[in-house]
């Protein structure tokens, strides 16, 4: 059984909280810096004897000068979660009368088919080849093709093995974000390009220095002269033009199991373009 002791220090209460509530590591990072920032403002280790309301209201007023209102709202939820993890504990009193972070309503930006085109277009004419010798053209193209009908994820990309696509396409996998079942499908030309690649996990980067691969997807992006954009902008292009269609079937298409997700990645001003303009004068 692993204990801890009582430490006064927010950092080493982190720990405990991070196992009892089973959080991820990519959230347990976002929770250490959220504890990080605290310790800047207050320019020393922060302490249980910090969490008082006029301290955090002034840490989260500090932030809101350097930081978007999402930014800060996530640092909030942060801070608060770890507060009433310890209050529960008994190791302080439960947070009250905390600042209120107002987030922008999400406005997702997502390209047209044209840049997508454009970029598949540019993706085919790559040099050189991956590590297991499948030429680049290849690669960039499977991953962009992937991302476009399946709405996956990076991570989720990265992890997919051959065994789990079937022969139709579909994709059977458990989403590495959220742990829910999910069963995308691959168009024919996807699935082709996939099968030609023998490394497995075959979008998987071949290399340890992952930052290439940053390098690399934005030397593509800029080479076909679209707007700037990772492979989250496909995410939001495929559920975009998806939406304009078939608006009942982006939820599943995206994985969520909350249609409010929706509005994260769905550009409206694709899928749902003003019809009507006013009287010409």
């Amino acid at each position: 059984m692993i204990s801890f002791p009582n430490s006064p220090r927010l950092a080493d209460r982190l720990a405990e909280y991070v196992l009892v509530r089973a959080i991820a590591s990519n959230s347990a990072y976002q929770l250490s810096r959220t504890i990080s920032l605290f310790g800047e403002f207050l320019k020393c280790e922060p302490i249980l004897q910090d969490l008082t309301p006029e301290t955090v209201n002034n840490f989260l007023a500090s932030l809101a000068l350097t930081h978007s209102p999402r930014t800060v709202a996530g640092h909030r939820i942060n801070l608060l979660g770890i507060w009433r993890f310890l209050a529960e504990c008994g190791a302080c009193e439960a947070p009250r009368q905390i600042r209120h972070c107002r987030k922008p309503d999400p406005m997702p930006v997502a390209w047209t088919l044209d840049e997508l085109r454009q970029l598949l277009a540019t993706a085919e004419k790559a040099v050189g080849t991956m590590e297991d010798g499948t030429p680049k053209s290849v690669y960039w193209s499977a991953i962009i093709r992937v991302a476009y009908d399946s709405a996956l994820r990076r991570s989720d990309l990265w992890l997919i093995r051959h065994d789990q696509i079937r022969s139709d396409g579909t994709i059977v996998l458990r989403q590495h974000k959220t742990g829910f079942a999910h069963h995308p499908r691959l168009s024919s030309k996807a699935l082709a390009l996939i099968r030609q690649i023998k490394h497995d996990p075959p979008l998987a980067w071949q290399t340890s220095n992952i930052r290439q691969f940053y390098v690399e997807w934005k030397r593509l992006v800029r080479a076909a002269g679209i707007r700037p954009g990772c492979l989250q902008q496909i995410r939001r292009t495929a559920a975009t033009w998806l939406a304009k269609e078939h608006p009942e079937q982006v939820q599943r298409f995206l994985g969520h199991r909350s249609q409010s997700m929706q509005r994260h990645y769905v550009d409206l001003s694709i899928a749902s373009p003003q019809a009507n303009l006013p009287p010409e004068l």
